[in-house]
């Protein structure tokens, strides 16, 4: 899911998902991208269906609004094509490998989520005990996800997370899946499959969750590495 501030990095993801994995389709939530934008997703990867969407707020509340929307988009989008699996990815990724282990968790678990300790300054934070850029939903677990939305539509704080703030995707997520008891939900090993800097060699996917001033380092070393695969 990505705006056109975001578009050079989702193109990006997209290229590597093509090279990888060029037998899955891939859906891009295309918030009020241009023509060419959804031209150039397509020469990145073939597979790709855009899913547009509009957010007229262009001030300096769209990035949280885009971000909390981002539930209620896939919501849709599994109501309306209703696929047996899928992956649920930030844009600021690539995938550096195949990832066959963790798609063959579709005929084992209704969801797989990347589990964390929450540690920050000393005190465990909700809002950091899961990444909500990596989710892996099999058709069961399409119910964590109406939970997710249900628990977006909250109007009491979260430890220090207001309602539709930064971060309220993120705790609705991880309440949510402390509630789905009833399902079967699995842990993403972050070690093998998600890193953010200093980048680790064995993580299959790398994630730019850095502070703005380091993206455009980042993005550069996610075009060198793409390039190095492409040689």
């Amino acid at each position: 899911m990505f705006d056109e501030a975001y578009a050079c990095w989702g193109l990006l993801l997209l290229r590597t998902l093509a090279q990888h994995h060029p037998e899955i389709p891939v859906i891009v939530v295309g918030i009020d991208i241009t023509e060419e934008t959804s031209t150039l997703c397509l020469v990145a990867n073939s597979s790709t269906h855009i899913w547009a969407r509009h957010v007229s707020d262009y001030g300096a509340d769209r990035p949280v609004l885009i971000a909390n929307a981002r539930p209620l988009w896939l919501r849709e989008i599994l109501t309306a094509l209703d696929p047996d699996w899928c992956l649920f990815l930030d844009a600021d990724m690539i995938l550096r490998r195949r990832i066959d282990s963790v798609l063959a968790l579709a005929n084992e678990v209704d969801a797989a989520l990347v589990f964390r300790e929450g540690l920050h300054k000393g005190r465990v934070h909700r809002r950091l005990r899961v990444a909500a850029g990596l989710v892996f939903f099999s058709r069961g677990g399409y119910a964590l996800v109406d939970r997710w939305c249900r628990m977006l539509q909250r109007t009491e704080k979260v430890e220090d997370v207001s309602p539709q703030a930064w971060f309220w995707e993120q705790v609705c997520l991880f309440d949510a899946a402390e509630a789905s008891l009833d399902l079967r939900l699995a842990r993403i090993d972050a070690k093998h499959h998600l890193s953010s800097p200093p980048f680790s060699s064995s993580a299959s996917f790398w994630s730019a969750n850095v502070k703005p001033h380091q993206k455009l380092g980042i993005y550069r070393e996610f075009q060198t590495v793409l390039e190095n695969s492409n040689a």
